[in-house]
Order: structure tokens, then C-alpha cells, then sequence
């Protein structure tokens, strides 16, 4: 990877993340821009789509490969009137600095 470029992103690379895929680092950037303090992110798949203008598919492959990497952990939980889970995205592997 070029220096410069590597220099420029920082601390993205002592997370290791050095071998993910462009749409998973762009995920991940997102995350981390929109992460509370606790490394919490909310966002629907819908929504990540739209704001990281991404295929609702390629959202849903790098949050698998950001999870895989140990970087994202997901958790999911019922809605109250049935339908899809909820998801919720916790930030691993970083400290998170406050926004």
C-alpha cells in the first residue's frame, strides 16, 4: 500500500484492518463516524445503504466480513410487533474516541 496513503488513514491500520475489502473499510469507517461512546450503532441496513451509497446487499456482505474480522460484533433483537429484528452494531477491537 502506498505510504502516503497509509499514513494518512492513521489509526485505521493498528486495528489490522489492512485486508478488508473496500466496501467493508467504507462500512467501517461509517461505524466508527456514527458509533456513540460506547461503540453502539443503530442504523438499519436501509439507512447504511443510503449514506454510505452501497447496494442494501454489499451493506449486509461487509458487515459479515467486519464481524468475521473481529471488528463489529452484531446482536439481534425481536421487534415488538413481529416482523424483522432489530440489529444493533457494537464497535470491537478499538478504542472508540468520543465524537
Amino acid at each position: 500500500m502506498d505510504e502516503r496513503l497509509e499514513n494518512a488513514l492513521g489509526n485505521y491500520f493498528k486495528v489490522g484492518i489492512k485486508d478488508l475489502s473496500l466496501i467493508a473499510f467504507r462500512l467501517y469507517s461509517h461505524y466508527k463516524s456514527i458509533s456513540d461512546s460506547n461503540g453502539l450503532c443503530l442504523q438499519s441496513v436501509r439507512t447504511l445503504s443510503e449514506e454510505c451509497n452501497m447496494a442494501v446487499g454489499s451493506v449486509v456482505k461487509a458487515r459479515k466480513e467486519l464481524e468475521a474480522a473481529g471488528l463489529i460484533e452484531v446482536s439481534s433483537y425481536p421487534t415488538p410487533h413481529g416482523g424483522r429484528n432489530y440489529l444493533s452494531v457494537r464497535m470491537t477491537g478499538v478504542e472508540n474516541e468520543t465524537n
